[in-house]
């Protein structure tokens, strides 16, 4: 009996052990982990789904509660379409972590988004507003999966709804903006948008602001928005952005394509800045350099297929023979990519496929 008792004693014991490594483990990698969640959505950011995918299988791998409880994680894990695989963590997860309830009720109505079901969408999001009310994005998704059914009105007003009950939250906010925006309600817009400005310090409000003003036609205001924040915020380039099409909305196409350079040289890793870019100096007759442009996208951004696209297309416009070679460079890179296989397809017919009937 007390062999029997001391075993148990001994068991207990060493499980406590194991739980308080576990602990101090979890705690000393926490760091690490979000490191790597990190480094995985830059990856993802810049087209890289493979790496970003093979991080998050490392970190899934190594530490399983981390990813379960790391909402960064989850919601990664939607964006790379992953579906079945957030949907079996968030199974096990409200078992074993059920204080986590309202995080993983809001990646399930994400992933049921993700994945194009809209009455599942809906249905989960009318869960989040009935268990959690004070979770906005039960708003945020819905209002998006209405937006997406052509249910405009229906998704204003559920922003509007969450407008007044989260006046301080940020997502609902930008969301509310963006619903005048995509009425062309600009005086409403740029209201909107300076609400964002007063909150929060961030690059996102002063650039709404001076996109606003741009589309109402009062370029000097705009201007002196846009340059202030491209001050401000030296780590977002929405604002140089922002520079750049006010001046081609005045008709100052050479400061649009200075503005666009300067977007590159500041932001290298900037997709934008070079697609735009190359049409800015397109429209200015520079149709050479608009090529130089795009072939200096496709060397710095190997994982952005956009500039893969317009590289291979800007030969094809001036019916120049590397244009078949630069499909060929697409196809290799996106395989998945269907236009690329179709351009790429045509260059291996022979003179008779083409005038078969």
């Amino acid at each position: 009996m007390f062999e029997a008792l001391t075993a148990w004693f001994e068991r207990r014991r060493a499980l406590r052990e194991l739980r308080a490594i576990e602990g101090k483990s979890s705690q000393g990698f926490a760091k690490y982990f979000s490191e790597q969640i990190v480094a995985a959505r830059l990856a993802f950011r810049a087209g890289d789904r493979e790496r970003a995918l093979r991080i998050w299988r490392d970190m899934n791998e190594c530490y399983p509660k981390l990813c379960m409880t790391s909402d960064e994680a989850l919601n990664l894990v939607v964006d790379l379409g992953q579906y079945d695989e957030v949907e079996a963590l968030i199974r096990v997860g409200r078992r074993r972590y059920p204080w986590h309830r309202a995080m993983f009720a809001t990646i399930s109505a994400r992933a049921a988004h993700g994945r194009g079901d809209a009455d599942e969408t809906l249905r989960r999001c009318a869960v989040l507003h009935r268990k959690f009310p004070g979770v906005a994005a039960g708003y945020t998704i819905a209002a998006a999966c209405l937006a997406d059914l052509g249910r405009k009105d229906e998704a204003e007003a559920m922003i509007e709804q969450a407008a007044s009950r989260f006046p301080r939250n940020y997502q609902i906010i930008v969301a509310h903006a963006r619903y005048a925006e995509r009425r062309k309600d600009w005086p409403k817009a740029l209201e909107r948008w300076r609400v964002l400005t007063d909150r929060f310090d961030d690059f996102l409000g002063p650039v709404g602001v001076a996109q606003s003003l741009r589309e109402m036609g009062r370029y000097d205001e705009a201007r002196e928005i846009a340059t202030e924040a491209s001050e401000r915020f030296p780590d977002s380039p929405w604002a140089d952005v922002e520079l750049a099409r006010i001046a081609a909305a005045v008709g100052n196409l050479e400061g649009a394509a200075q503005h666009w350079e300067t977007t590159r040289e500041r932001f290298p890793d900037f997709a934008v800045a070079y697609t735009a870019g190359a049409e800015a100096v397109r429209r200015v007759g520079r149709e050479a350099e608009a090529d130089k442009i795009l072939g200096l996208a496709v060397t710095r951004l190997r994982y952005d297929l956009g500039v893969h696209l317009e590289f291979a297309r800007s030969a094809d416009r001036r019916g120049d023979k590397t244009a078949m070679e630069r499909w060929r460079l697409v196809c290799d890179r996106f395989p998945d990519c269907a236009e690329a296989r179709g351009r790429a397809a045509e260059a291996l017919m022979t003179p008779e496929d083409h005038t078969a009937p």
